[in-house]
């Protein structure tokens, strides 16, 4: 499983004033639950990041997905 941290979210509750108590209760989940979301550790729910997404009015894909750069691995190759 690919791991990633979630950062768009932690800025988007860092402006919006919303500390992981509030956002675990809001989303009906522990905060030790929520920071291992955070953290790429435990994998979101679609329930989950759709009551996110209307939290801050914005898409799914423009809080989970978009600016997810992928980590290219350099092959052996000494050419």
């Amino acid at each position: 499983m690919a791991r990633y941290e979630y950062r768009k979210l932690k800025v988007l509750m860092f402006e919006h004033n919303i500390s992981q108590f509030e956002m675990a209760k809001k989303l009906g989940i522990a905060v030790s639950t929520l920071n291992r979301k955070l953290n790429g550790q435990c994998e979101w729910k679609l329930s989950e990041c759709q009551m996110i997404a209307e939290m801050f009015d914005m898409q799914i894909e423009d809080i989970f997905f978009k600016n997810k750069v992928a980590k290219k691995r350099r092959t052996g190759t000494d050419g």
